[in-house]
């Protein structure tokens, strides 16, 4: 299931564990679709899958890192 869905986009949002996955996400993201692809299958052919599974032709991936500082309010959501 997707995180986001509109009338034209579907969409994942990733929280990379560590400071590196996140800057090693977001530096393949902003390469293009090949780059991402590449380096991310897992997530390219998720976004793939759910644009085919609710009939839409655009997706968009978001990458999410907290500041430190929210660390702990995020621990009480869980």
């Amino acid at each position: 299931m997707p995180d986001l869905i509109t009338p034209h986009i579907v969409g994942d949002i990733k929280c990379p564990w560590t400071l590196k996955g996140f800057c090693k996400l977001v530096n393949a993201m902003s390469k293009g679709w090949e780059v991402f692809k590449e380096e991310f299958p897992e997530y390219y052919w998720q976004l793939v899958s759910n644009g085919i599974l609710c009939e839409r032709d655009k997706a968009m991936i978001v990458c999410f890192a907290p500041y430190k500082e929210d660390l702990a309010d995020i621990r009480l959501l869980a």
